[in-house]
């Protein structure tokens, strides 16, 4: 459906934001304890479905392959708002690392452990 003026002013702000843009990073541990991440876009209506699709297997190719190997999704991880120009940004493994709550908190453990010791 075009977006013009008209059909904006007629649409609720709810409908609006509900077709925005949503970039979601996903949090792939295989059965060996490998850590993956795959970066998406959908939007915010359709998000519910698409991660149900990816946890099925049926998602993508990338998170189907890793549900046949037996890997699961342990979080996931919303950037807003979004675009398909920076979700490609966002989608080699290091960048969604930086970004994903999980390996953010992994980190902010190892380094609490490094830095906090034990008195005698």
């Amino acid at each position: 459906m075009a977006m013009t003026p008209a059909t904006k002013a007629s649409l609720s702000t709810r409908d609006l934001l509900s077709e925005r843009q949503i970039i979601y990073i996903l949090h792939i541990v295989s059965p060996d304890g490998s850590i993956d991440h795959y970066t998406g876009l959908t939007t915010a209506r359709g998000l519910k479905d698409r991660l149900k699709s990816h946890r099925c297997g049926r998602g993508a190719k990338r998170t189907g392959e890793a549900k046949a190997k037996g890997a699961k999704i342990t979080r996931i991880t919303i950037v807003q708002p979004g675009s398909r120009l920076r979700e490609r940004v966002l989608t080699p493994d290091h960048l969604a690392r930086q970004l994903c709550l999980e390996c953010r908190n992994a980190a902010g453990d190892r380094a609490l452990k490094r830095y906090t010791r034990e008195e005698p």
